[in-house]
């Protein structure tokens, strides 16, 4: 989160629904931001809402152009990464 200190303190949950949850539980604090990860509809709903404060949404094109690039990588006896990064998108009220 050093990418976004805005962000300052906040919470992050791995599910929309813990998310959800947790802004619930610290409501009465403005100053705590939380974040839910996965992008999905719903969670782009609740930012609207004000719900949520962002969510990191994955980019399911972009991971699997890299799987088909790998997997024909492997199948062409070209070596691969081990790990192969893709980039997610932070998603708030702002960038809807």
């Amino acid at each position: 989160m050093n990418k976004f200190p805005l962000f300052n303190p906040y919470i992050t949950c791995l599910h929309r629904t813990r998310a959800l949850r947790q802004k619930f539980n610290v409501k009465a604090d403005k100053n705590i931001v939380v974040i839910g990860f996965d992008g999905s509809a719903d969670a782009l709903k609740a930012i609207k809402e004000g719900k949520l404060s962002a969510t990191i949404a994955q980019q399911f094109d972009l991971i699997g152009q890299k799987a088909v690039q790998t997997a024909a990588n492997i199948l062409s006896g070209k070596s691969v990464e081990k790990y192969v990064p893709v980039e997610i998108k932070l998603v708030t009220k702002d960038s809807q």
